[in-house]
């Protein structure tokens, strides 16, 4: 079973993904980030098509564990958990994988890095779009030249989905911690 502390991020994590304050994700909320992220990022065609493959994917196994939604913060919290439980193992490598993949489709051009323009476009198609926060949360990834690779952002992301050591700095908990209304 994962301690508090990794249950207080997926808290962190469900609140952020249901901007509207339902209670509840639906494969509408889904449909409206993949829509809203290719149409802020100008997507078409065939990087279209992999960005909304993509984060169905991450949607389908991360979020709504396999089934067709909707579910609530209390089942989300427990069907990580049961995930987690089940093979923890197995758990960081999936969550590491998707991580990696969603963030390869935010690296527009395959370069290894992603801009504050890309890392901002991924947040305000969540809904995430108070334009001092992003660009405090995308700062705290110490940015190199206006360019954070794309392994440290990975490695942020499955830290705060996986990491049960709450004496680890934390950057995504830490930068959600400070958003208005999560």
């Amino acid at each position: 079973m994962a301690n508090e502390y990794l249950i207080k991020k997926w808290r962190m994590w469900f609140k952020a993904l249901d901007r509207k304050h339902a209670g509840q994700l639906t494969q509408a909320d889904e449909q409206r980030d993949e829509n809203a992220y290719v149409k802020l990022a100008h997507l078409e065609g065939e990087r279209k098509t992999e960005a909304i493959k993509t984060f169905h994917s991450f949607w389908d196994k991360f979020v709504f564990h396999g089934k067709s939604g909707p579910v609530t913060e209390e089942q989300f919290i427990k069907l990580t958990n049961d995930d987690y439980k089940a093979n923890k193992k197995a758990f960081i490598e999936d969550i590491r994988k998707a991580c990696d993949a969603d963030i390869k489709v935010i690296d527009h051009d395959g370069k290894g890095f992603i801009t504050e323009e890309e890392f901002i476009t991924a947040d305000k198609s969540l809904g995430l779009e108070d334009e001092a926060w992003n660009k405090m949360y995308f700062n705290s990834f110490n940015p190199k030249d206006g360019k954070v690779p794309n392994a440290v952002l990975c490695d942020a992301w499955a830290d705060f989905l996986v990491s049960e050591d709450s004496s680890k700095k934390d950057v995504v908990l830490d930068a959600f911690e400070k958003f208005p209304d999560l």
